[in-house]
């Protein structure tokens, strides 16, 4: 077995399709729509004809190669189309060459290296929640306070429904987010916006908002769907949001409408202690993933850690 490491350019889209297509795992993350949305720049590692393959993101900044997990690109995963044993799975590892001196990005159980790969591993809390069943049976998981924010928002009168314009909510983001916001670029919030206009037009995902009876932007939510999962992969809402219960009531009405099928709801997880209790209210089970760091930067050149971001 041979593992190639190729720059996207490189890559046989047709075979890379298809291998995700075909493969046991498949997430929206390895779809080449949506790295090359998400990704300034990102190469492959290819197991022989396109069997098994893994996407990591890549960077270069004053002459330091480096990968790492950009915003709204949870973790990476080897999909592959055959059961892999966890010596195939080093062989991906052992392909990275040796110039990528910064090593830092997320990947699922499925695809953890050994510890012959050297890697610091961490874990990290990811929050599902199965649409198998009725509405009913979920909403009785649901916790009090989120029942209460939900009768709130009927309370309100909101006006919930689907829109194709992502600015509202991207904006409310920015400007309601503080410090959270300012760790995010213009060009993430770029890229951010030109994903869920291309997710849109080829059905990919689903935007929905929440307005008061004045027709005033009060939240939204951006769900990706693909490979039977709907992926939360953001939200915004101004500051009364939280007064009229937008956001409770937006992902009721989603889960209200996708209960009894055969998918997950993925709210992605958050290190924010305040979503994480939100999303938790909602009756959630946790899966855990995995960040991975290798670092092996001359001690004269660390500094350059803090520019490569």
């Amino acid at each position: 077995m041979t593992v190639q490491f190729l720059h996207r350019s490189a890559i046989d889209t047709a075979k890379w399709d298809e291998c995700m297509a075909a493969s046991d795992n498949g997430e929206v993350y390895g779809n080449r729509w949506f790295l090359d949305l998400i990704a300034k720049d990102w190469h492959g590692l290819i197991l022989d004809d396109y069997v098994a393959l893994m996407p990591i993101v890549t960077g270069k900044k004053m002459g330091l190669s480096y990968m790492y997990q950009p915003p709204f690109f949870q973790r990476t995963s080897i999909f592959t189309r055959i059961k892999l044993m966890p010596e195939t799975v080093n062989l991906f590892y052992a392909a990275i060459p040796a110039h990528f001196k910064l090593q830092e990005f997320n990947v699922d159980s499925n695809s953890l290296p050994g510890a012959s790969c050297a890697y610091e591993i961490h874990v990290r809390p990811n929050l599902i929640l199965s649409l198998a069943s009725t509405y009913a049976e979920l909403q009785k998981a649901f916790s009090t306070n989120t029942k209460r924010n939900i009768k709130k928002a009927e309370k309100q009168g909101l006006k919930i429904g689907l829109t194709q314009d992502p600015l509202p909510m991207i904006e409310s983001y920015r400007t309601h987010r503080g410090k959270l916001a300012c760790e995010l670029t213009d060009s993430d919030f770029e890229r951010l916006e030109k994903l869920i206009r291309s997710s849109l037009l080829n059905k990919y995902g689903e935007l929905m908002e929440a307005r008061t009876k004045d027709g005033i932007f009060a939240g939204g939510i951006f769900i990706l769907k693909g490979y039977k999962r709907h992926i939360l992969l953001f939200m915004g809402a101004n500051a009364p949001a939280k007064e009229s219960g937008a956001m409770f009531a937006l992902i009721d009405t989603y889960l209200k409408k996708n209960a009894e099928t055969d998918a997950f709801f993925d709210f992605e997880g958050s290190e924010d202690q305040g979503v994480a209790r939100f999303y938790a209210g909602f009756g959630t089970f946790e899966e855990k993933y995995y960040a991975l760091k290798k670092d092996r930067l001359n001690k004269l050149i660390s500094f350059a850690k803090r520019l490569i971001r």
